[in-house]
């Protein structure tokens, strides 16, 4: 169970959210339980946890790292995150698209074009740190196109599949 504390209007509300199956929730507000179903899950930006990255993306030579204390007492320049997420289309991959969570080997593929699938069903599984990891689909759809083949090296967010829209 999540323990989720909202404000609404200025008051405060504690959410108990307890699964019950893969899209299938109990949400207690209050003395107030519901039952909720998943319709659909969509990805949304993630913000950058760098606050330099805007500095980072100018077009102005950088400049001298920010002082910080290390170990060594040495500065120490900001980390900039990547952007790119798993499960989300990248650029050329298209609407629909599932992308890889990690860089791995694809070990299998367990859909094919034209296949119906739900969501939570596994869609490939990926060999990372010799660990195989399912990659289940986000949604219930119709499989348009598999993008890899058995025994390929993919990097993190590289197109998988794509959905029929």
């Amino acid at each position: 169970m999540r323990r989720y504390t909202i404000a609404v209007d200025g008051k405060s509300f504690t959410l108990d959210v307890r699964g019950l199956s893969q899209d299938t929730f109990e949400v207690t507000i209050g003395n107030r339980k519901m039952a909720v179903q998943l319709a659909e899950g969509v990805d949304l930006p993630r913000s950058s946890i760098t606050p330099d990255l805007a500095a980072s993306l100018s077009s102005s030579p950088p400049g001298p790292p920010p002082p910080g204390p290390t170990q060594s007492g040495a500065a120490v320049a900001p980390l900039v995150v990547p952007l790119a997420r798993p499960g989300v289309a990248t650029a050329g991959a298209g609407i629909g698209a599932v992308t890889a969570p990690m860089p791995g080997v694809i070990a299998a593929i367990e859909a094919a074009p034209g296949a119906r699938v739900k969501r939570g069903q596994p869609l490939f599984s990926l060999e990372a740190m010799k660990m195989l990891n399912a990659i289940r689909s986000p949604r219930d759809g119709v499989v348009a196109e598999v993008l890899v083949a058995r025994g390929q090296t993919v990097a993190f967010g590289d197109p998988l599949l794509r959905f029929e829209r």
